[in-house]
């Protein structure tokens, strides 16, 4: 079965969502983290997202299987494709959480909005990513992730 972008971007970058609260990391709610977090994502280096986090260093080897299994995912999905960053937007915010917001390009016909947050969500830290074509859909899935963790 082959995913669309958006349906493998839910299910990949859930990983990473789910992969942060396992160790136990340092309270954030940093945007500017998020955008490092998915700089590391594109570039298939779970070392930058690793630091991204700056988590305890006692956790960063918890870490490091997710979000190396993470880079490998979305580097096998964009093969032949090279990530590009075409903009960073202005901080949104989503339910009080700012939420980093980006336009990256894979190819010369593929741009997307990849909105990333990080931040305590109910007891757990979180990071959440989605990526979409449009805006309106990033913030919706993140809108709605919050509201199932909170």
């Amino acid at each position: 079965m082959k995913l669309s972008l958006v349906q493998f971007a839910l299910i990949a970058l859930l990983g990473i969502g789910s992969a942060a609260p396992a160790a136990n990391a340092r309270p954030f709610i940093d945007s500017h983290a998020c955008r490092g977090v998915v700089e590391g994502v594109m570039k298939g280096d779970p070392d930058a997202m690793i630091a991204a986090i700056n988590p305890n260093p006692s956790d960063v080897e918890k870490l490091r299987d997710g979000m190396a299994r993470m880079a490998g995912a979305f580097e096998g999905f964009f093969k032949g494709k090279t990530p590009r960053l075409e903009r960073t937007l202005p901080d949104i915010s989503v339910e009080n959480y700012p939420v980093s917001l980006q336009i990256w390009s894979f190819g010369d016909k593929e741009v997307y909005f990849v909105g990333c947050l990080m931040g305590i969500i109910g007891r757990e830290p979180k990071v959440y990513m989605h990526i979409h074509p449009f805006v309106d859909e990033v913030v919706k899935n993140l809108k709605a992730r919050i509201d199932k963790s909170e």
